[in-house]
């Protein structure tokens, strides 16, 4: 049962965003809603309950740079994401293989189908370069093909991910649960400015 504290003695209703806090028992990132007691300490979830946990500052803040979303149901900026793809020659050395007999990942369009809509949400696939911060993001085709390891495509050099992505639903939380799997995937794969590639636009494709 969880300890009672007045009303007076909680700030309610915080917002973590990502890198700012860790849990205290093992020191594993954490980010989403949160509160504050009048003895300082801070605990997940917007109020105090029996699996609140104990979270403390961060001493090595996050490179990401969320804005996040606020309380006041302030939104992130719409921005649409451009990418380029690497240099193919240059790839070719780097690897020693040929670009005749292997192709490399690109992008490729993956937009949500009226189905998806109705169901309101669908697969997002994304691929990171092992040696860099370098996103894509394609279709299932090129996702199962690097998961496969696929010896006509470069799979050695990508990390390949699938993210379920919100599409329908009342716009501060849905941005809010895209924005929780997006920093869950960096925590839990090392995802290092997964967030700032998408733009930190977690209402893409919103309806």
């Amino acid at each position: 049962m969880a300890l009672y504290y007045p009303p007076n003695q909680i700030k309610p209703n915080l917002l973590a965003n990502a890198g700012e806090f860790v849990f205290a028992s093992n020191t594993l990132p954490y980010s989403g809603s949160y509160h504050q007691l009048s003895n300082g300490k801070y605990y997940t979830e917007a109020l105090h309950t029996n699996t609140s946990q104990e979270i403390i500052k961060s001493s090595t803040p996050f490179n990401d740079q969320d804005p996040g979303i606020t309380n006041t149901g302030t939104l992130p900026q719409v921005i649409e994401v451009i990418n380029v793809v690497p240099n193919n020659i240059g790839y070719s050395r780097l690897t020693n293989s040929s670009t005749l007999s292997k192709e490399l990942p690109v992008n490729v369009s993956n937009l949500p189908t009226e189905q998806d809509y109705k169901i309101g949400e669908f697969q997002r696939y994304f691929a990171k370069k092992i040696n860099e911060d370098y996103y894509l993001e394609f279709n299932q085709e090129v996702y199962d093909r690097l998961i496969s390891k696929d010896p006509s495509i470069y799979y050695e050099q990508y990390i390949a991910f699938k993210l379920p992505w919100r599409l329908t639903g009342e716009a501060n939380k849905v941005a809010l649960t895209n924005r929780n799997m997006v920093n869950l995937s960096i925590q839990q794969s090392n995802l290092l400015k997964f967030g700032a590639y998408l733009k930190f636009n977690y209402l893409k494709y919103y309806r």
